[in-house]
């Protein structure tokens, strides 16, 4: 997903849903994506909300048409 400062990436199994690995983005510092921040500290907040948000909508629009 996108926002006007991130790109937030989740990559999933499919069977169970887990996240297999994930990946953000600062385009403030970082419009061509080379610096994968998703781990560090300072983006712990920015993760818990793009992650709430994605998997939401994950739920509300893709499994509850099923």
């Amino acid at each position: 997903m996108k926002t006007n400062d991130f790109s937030y990436t989740e990559f999933i199994k499919p069977d169970d849903n887990s996240t297999i690995t994930s990946m953000l983005y600062d385009h403030r510092i970082d419009k061509d994506e080379n610096n994968n921040v998703v781990n560090q500290k300072e983006y712990k907040s920015v993760v818990s909300e793009l992650k709430l948000i994605l998997h939401t909508a994950y739920f509300k629009n893709i499994k509850g048409n099923n």
